[in-house]
């Protein structure tokens, strides 16, 4: 089993700069969910504002603001890819996943729910949808330099 331990900046709390992130890398444990890695959508959800800047891009996909946005059924699907499926019932599979969906930063729609939606998309919302990935790209470029600039610094 490999340990790995970073030093990373924590909250601007006094008194507490830095915290220890430990992690240890070996055999699975199969007691977790298999959809544990969805807590890294959550995290660059979080980071990078993927849902904010995908609700931006794609703009509203209904008339009553009402359950998911479009950005959030958006990130849904990608989610839903990233698990391996490859139709819609694939929304249904995740959501019988109580810990894995838990993991997420907005609720998975049901199967039918995420037909309805996309039937609702038009090539302005798919157009959007570029738009906000290109900025998220930009974003994701910019946090990664602006780390690579930190660690070269304490070198």
């Amino acid at each position: 089993m490999k340990k790995i331990s970073r030093r990373r900046c924590a909250s601007r709390t006094p008194g507490r700069r830095w915290t220890r992130l430990n992690v240890q890398v070996g055999a699975p444990d199969a007691a977790l969910t298999e959809n544990g890695g969805l807590l890294l959508v959550a995290e660059l959800d979080r980071v990078l504002g993927v849902t904010a800047a995908l609700d931006a891009g794609i703009g509203p996909i209904k008339e009553r603001d009402r359950g998911l946005s479009g950005g959030e059924f958006a990130l849904a699907m990608a989610v839903v890819e990233l698990t391996g499926e490859d139709h819609l019932v694939g929304f249904d599979h995740l959501r019988a996943d109580v810990v894995g969906e838990g993991l997420l930063s907005a609720p998975v729609p049901a199967a039918t729910t995420a037909a309805t939606l996309a039937a609702r998309f038009s090539q302005v919302h798919r157009e959007g949808i570029e738009t906000a990935c290109a900025q998220l790209t930009a974003r994701a470029l910019t946090t990664w330099c602006s780390i690579e600039k930190l660690s070269s610094y304490r070198s």
